[in-house]
């Protein structure tokens, strides 16, 4: 199972994928590819597959095989926790916090992209 890790077939697996999406664009919404939506949608997709198909392993080694990967060991000394430092109001604001960085790190990058796309159609039109 390997071997499809290697560089050819990532490549093929990009243009496969293009021919795939290009085919059900025209199945499904078939005006939609010569309008100008169709041509925004076409420039962010063929980037998003590029990147998925070139962290493909990481994909692969999460969630098809993950008794294979790749473990990081990490050298050096290990912190200490200090246990003086436990009070019940400053972990649970931390993890509000933590919990508020989360979205908004979901949340940021669709929200640049609409952006983005919102000024290409305007730009377009």
């Amino acid at each position: 199972m390997y071997i499809f890790l290697f560089w050819p077939f990532k490549v093929f697996g990009f243009i496969i994928s293009l021919f795939a999406l290009a085919k059900l664009g025209q199945t499904f919404f078939p005006n939609l590819l010569s309008s100008t939506l169709g041509s925004i949608f076409a420039v962010f997709a063929i980037p998003l597959v590029a990147l998925f198909w070139i962290d493909f392993h990481k994909f692969y080694f999460k969630f098809i095989s993950p008794e294979s990967e790749n473990k990081k060991i990490r050298k050096g000394k290990k912190r200490k926790k200090n246990i003086h430092q436990e009070n019940i109001f400053t972990n649970l604001l931390r993890g509000f916090f933590q919990i508020i960085e989360f979205f908004l790190g979901l949340i940021n990058p669709w929200l640049l992209a609409i952006i983005i796309m919102i000024i290409l159609a305007g730009l377009a039109s």
